[in-house]
């Protein structure tokens, strides 16, 4: 080991040197800022800006390190493992917000834990550099998921399940543009997603909010994943190369001229190594997907990006002995595209002008060896385009203004075919078909006020106004929050009485380290669209939420939380057995309390702890008051990374959820159809009246990363999932062959290993 040490330490002084580079500019104004300090911590290195609010710093040997960017009257934002790379630029844009405490003398804490100023709850910034250092950061859903309140329905599904909601109420935006379905193998209306869609090497930051997201955001019930995808380098052209057990993917990036940048990508899927190590299952889906971004800056004013992501699904489902169809065979395709111009609105704002929109076209197909013809089919498609106009105003620190408008138009159709075949109870379904197809507009304007009169108070008040074409149903949202620094209200008085001392020397964080917030908000959803095609008289769903929470920040870079909600929910779809039809009258509610703790990366450690307590509950005429289908009550997460050896890391993350509800099936009365020897499985009368039994899962990553001489960085991971081989249960299915129910597991002992090359 001693050998190992020192040959990686003398391979890494061989290294070239590498840089930090960038431009930070005024949150609120757009306006480019003169003379801000960029230090490396526990580093004697560092830059200011100039007059355009550009830093460079020079000569970094490579490794990990965390910027701090600061500047009297602004808040210090500290950003963590960042990773320089030999002979390379990172490039790092830093967004300043203005100090509600800006007079001299006085220190404040820096600001490690970014936040939306319009959110004032459950909103929770990932960068980039977090994210790698995350278990499961190679998948931005799966990641999401260890945050409080969240989970993913499988081990194998990308898709999110927040606070009791149901996959399709969570609204995800790439670049500013609303995206649908942003993973591999969509289920229509929500759910099931294999792969997330964006790859982590392309990202910048996700802001993720569990509720109560701002007035500019809409039509969706339950959360907000806003997707920012990164500019190409600046400096230079320079690749990365993947390769593990699951993928392999290719980001290669680079400037045109001094002006424009670019970053492409293309990835495709290896499941089937996988599944050579780990049973995952007859279904092994591929995907591939090519991803373009190009960036041009002709001045400090002026920004115009554009974005474009291609995907292709491709999936064999074998025959089983239900259906007498050869294999059936699944073929998607998605396009999503956007492009931004965001312009400076003289010295006060900035405007983001986006014109954008996603196309999917899905075919299930199966074809019938017996009969020799097609036996089902299901082709949706579904296209939705965009016009969004968004402007931000902040003539003081006091004032900021966000309005704008989302117009909007999308066109669907799905088409289903089943060929004639004999049911499970021996009656005789003839063959049917049909197209539901249809189109609307729909239109949405907001406004968002942020107040802070006092260096303690902060008021969000915002309205949402939307009318759709659809149903024709026109909402009013109002939405709002408020944020209160208790410790630092109490000692306002005192503080202005020091301040007149010119020679001062105020600390405040103690003062600042405590914030109560609050919030309400209303928010509605069209119900699934070839639903409401047919059935135009049916409202949108809606949810109303209240939330309060506690914010208290241990030291610069630990910070504990604890968040109630109540989530009153109304005109929720489900369908009339006797009226043979669906109807928007159910109700329901979810309601929580949720603890997280965590820790940025330090010079060593990370860590993060999450508790959610949880109750989803729904009622309908025909089932009664039942609990939701993802009524979880106890959800547990554990993370912890910590670097060794220089160039060596390791984490662990632990997840623990209990049982989700499921309808049991009454196995006293099982018989066989003597038609067609298919098995007779009736499920009992109570909805929702059973639990699955509780997940459990423990991940372990190691990964080393080095840097040769001539500017290359390879890193090298292994990754055991499930390490301790525990069952997870995801449902229960009945087995014709032993007489039984038998469980449908989610995925076992999984080891998965891989190699990043960057040069």
């Amino acid at each position: 080991m001693n050998f190992l040490t020192l040959a990686l330490t003398v391979l890494a002084a061989q290294a070239k040197p590498g840089s930090i580079a960038g431009q930070i500019t005024d949150a609120g104004t757009g306006q480019r800022l003169y003379g801000v300090y960029v230090i490396l911590r526990d580093q004697e290195m560092g830059a200011s800006t100039d007059g355009n609010g550009i830093y460079k710093i020079e000569d970094i040997p490579p490794g990990e390190y965390a910027v701090e960017v600061s500047i009297i009257g602004y808040q210090t934002q500290v950003l963590t493992s960042v990773e320089v790379l030999p002979g390379r630029t990172v490039f790092l844009d830093f967004k300043l917000r203005q100090e509600s405490i800006a007079v001299g003398g006085v220190t404040v804490r820096p600001q490690y834990f970014e936040k939306d100023p319009a959110v004032t709850v459950s909103d929770i910034t990932l960068d980039y550099h977090e994210m790698r250092n995350h278990p499961e950061g190679y998948n931005v859903a799966r990641t999401v998921a260890s945050l409080p309140g969240v989970a993913t329905g499988f081990d194998f599904s990308s898709d999110i399940v927040v606070r009791g909601g149901d996959p399709d109420e969570n609204l995800t935006i790439i670049d500013n543009v609303p995206v649908p379905y942003p993973v591999h193998f969509p289920a229509i209306g929500g759910g099931m997603g294999q792969a997330s869609i964006v790859n982590v090497e392309v990202l910048d930051k996700v802001e993720f909010s569990a509720g109560g997201y701002a007035a500019r955001h809409g039509d969706k019930l339950s959360s907000l994943m806003d997707i920012n995808l990164r500019d190409g380098n600046k400096d230079r052209l320079e690749a990365l190369f993947d390769l593990n057990m699951s993928a392999m993917d290719v980001t290669v990036e680079g400037p045109i001229g001094h002006k424009i940048n670019w970053i492409g990508g293309y990835r495709k899927s290896f499941l089937t190594l996988v599944d050579l190590v780990s049973d995952i299952g007859d279904v092994i889906p591929s995907y591939d997907d090519f991803y373009l971004r190009l960036a041009y800056t002709p001045n400090g004013n002026h920004k115009i990006w554009g974005f474009g992501i291609q995907t292709l699904d491709r999936m064999n489902v074998p025959p089983d002995a239900y259906t007498p169809e050869d294999t059936m065979t699944w073929q998607g395709y998605q396009t999503i595209s956007g492009i931004n111009w965001r312009a400076r609105v003289g010295e006060i704002g900035y405007s983001t002008l986006t014109l954008g929109g996603t196309n999917l076209e899905n075919k299930l197909l199966a074809d019938d060896t017996l009969e020799g013809d097609l036996y089902f089919s299901y082709i949706p498609k579904e296209t939705h385009l965009y016009l969004i106009e968004s402007v931000k105003l902040a003539p003081s620190r006091i004032h900021e203004f966000q309005i704008g408008f989302q117009g909007g138009y999308s066109k669907t159709s799905y088409e289903y075919y089943q060929h004639e075949f004999t049911a499970i109870d021996g009656s005789i379904v003839e063959t049917q078909g049909d197209t539901t197809q249809g189109d609307w507009f729909s239109g949405h304007t907001y406004a968002q006020y942020i107040f802070s009169p006092f260096r303690w108070l902060k008021l969000t008040p915002g309205l949402r106004v939307g009318y759709n074409t659809l149903n024709e149903q026109f909402d009013v949202e109002p939405r709002g929050g408020i944020s209160i620094k208790p410790l630092l209200a109490l000692a306002s008085p005192r503080l202005k009485r020091i301040e007149a001392s010119d020679d001062a020397e105020i600390n405040l964080k103690w003062l600042t380290s405590t914030t109560l917030n609050f919030n309400f908000g209303i928010y509605n959803q069209l119900q699934e669209y070839d639903i409401s095609i047919n059935h135009p008289e049916i409202a949108s769903k809606k949810a109303i939420h209240y939330i309060a929470g506690i914010e208290q920040l241990v030291s610069d870079d630990i910070k504990l939380s604890v968040e109630g909600y109540y989530k009153q929910l109304s005109n929720l779809l489900y369908y009339d057995d006797s009226a043979e039809t669906y109807l928007s009258e159910e109700t329901g509610e979810a309601y929580g309390l949720e603890f997280f703790a965590q820790k940025k990366m330090g010079k060593y450690l990370l860590g993060q702890a999450s508790y959610s307590l949880a109750f989803s509950n729904r009622e309908n005429p025909d089932d009664g008051s039942y609990p939701a289908d993802w009524d979880i009550r106890h959800i547990i997460t554990l993370i912890g990374g910590v670097k060794f050896l220089k160039h060596f890391e390791a984490s662990v993350k632990y997840s623990y959820h209990s049982g989700q509800p499921w309808t049991p099936y009454d196995e006293e009365n099982v018989r066989q159809n003597p038609a067609n020897d298919l098995w007779i499985v009736e499920r009992v009368a109570e909805r929702n009246s059973g639990r699955l039994p509780a997940y459990s899962r423990l991940d372990l990553q190691l990964g080393h990363t080095s840097y040769t001489k001539g500017g290359i960085a390879i890193t090298g991971f292994v990754n055991i999932q499930n390490t301790l081989d525990h069952v997870n249960v995801m449902s229960y299915g009945w087995n014709p062959e032993e007489g039984k129910l038998v469980p449908w597991e989610n995925f076992r002992f999984m080891p998965v290993g891989g190699i990043t090359v960057s040069f």
